[in-house]
């Protein structure tokens, strides 16, 4: 689950949440409300937030936010609170499964145990398979008394358009540069801020991931695997075998980033926002050799792989053929 170890309301999401008391307060709260943005923005943040909001025994008294220190409060910092409800799919790529959403109809069947409401959080939303989504419609048409559905997505656009339609949908956008690398610093990350920050698109719970992963010290390790391909010092099977380690996803969209920052060094050579500031000056040099057809239509490659991966495709032949290809650009541009 995206949600800070402190369970606080991010600043970036202070404007959206005052909209939501507003309804809380005047009983308009939608029985389906849709989350949607960019992954890494804490969505899931907002959505407990606001289930926490929901089962709090004084929020009343305490602005609608949850006061923290009630039973309902404890239990849901626990994580287990006989009124929540949490849907996500049981393995990362998976779908959810009709038999979920029956469980959980059968559930919404029963009143409320503490108060008013009964939350459910489906999180990862657009996993749902055809079956459990169309079972789920009926329960958005017609909730129980109380029952507030929370989908959470960054792909509103592979729900079904019947769901989607039920729902009323919140889009939080990229937060603010300044919001989220102060908040990077009171996470503790100081080395490759600005670097990290670019490479997370400004997502920030992207950019704590990578900086908890000492990813751009292993990024610059597979980029100098790339200049060896390119000097034809090395071979695109054994780049690959030296990079096992690395998920093939984020090899792919290192690659992506690369080459889109060329893309846009090749238009116009003083652009910013890099999401590899650091490597202007040698993303400038290999500009000068590169044919601008040749690097659309690599990207093109990276964009159908990318769908490659999510259909179980032979990830280390996928890997090998997408470094041929990048020494074929590199060396006919």
């Amino acid at each position: 689950m995206e949600i800070s170890e402190t369970l606080d309301l991010l600043p970036w999401h202070r404007p959206y949440w005052e909209k939501l008391s507003v309804y809380i307060k005047a009983g308009r709260l939608p029985h389906g409300l849709m989350v949607t943005g960019v992954a890494g923005i804490g969505k899931m943040n907002l959505a407990y937030f606001l289930a926490r909001s929901l089962v709090c025994e004084a929020r009343k008294k305490n602005g609608e936010e949850p006061c923290g220190k009630c039973r309902s409060c404890h239990l849901m910092g626990v994580r287990n609170h006989p009124d929540f409800i949490f849907i996500e799919p049981n393995k990362p790529g998976n779908t959810i499964l009709v038999d979920d959403i029956r469980e959980l109809i059968g559930k919404l069947s029963i009143t409320t145990h503490y108060g008013e409401y009964r939350v459910v959080i489906l999180h990862q939303a657009h996993r749902l398979n055809t079956a459990a989504a169309n079972s789920l419609l009926k329960t958005l048409e017609e909730p129980s008394k109380g029952t507030v559905i929370i989908l959470v997505t960054e792909m509103p656009s592979m729900l079904p358009i019947t769901v989607v339609s039920r729902c009323q949908k919140l889009n939080l956008p990229l937060p603010d540069s300044s919001l989220t690398l102060d908040w990077l610093r009171e996470q503790g990350v100081s080395k490759n801020l600005e670097t990290l920050y670019r490479m997370a698109g400004g997502a920030p719970f992207k950019a704590l991931v990578l900086a908890k992963q000492e990813s751009v010290e292993t990024r610059n390790a597979f980029y100098k695997h790339l200049s060896q391909l390119m000097n034809n010092t090395s071979d695109p099977v054994s780049i690959a075998e030296k990079c096992v380690e690395i998920p093939e996803e984020t090899i792919i969209e290192w690659l992506t980033l690369r080459l889109v920052d060329m893309i846009r060094i090749s238009s116009a050579p003083d652009v910013k926002n890099l999401s590899n500031p650091d490597l202007r000056v040698t993303l400038q040099q290999y500009v000068q050799r590169l044919n601008l057809h040749h690097q659309f239509h690599y990207l093109d490659l990276l964009i159908l792989a990318k769908q490659r991966l999510s259909a179980q495709a032979n990830k280390k032949l996928l890997l090998e053929d997408l470094l041929v290809e990048y020494q074929l650009l590199m060396s006919n541009s």
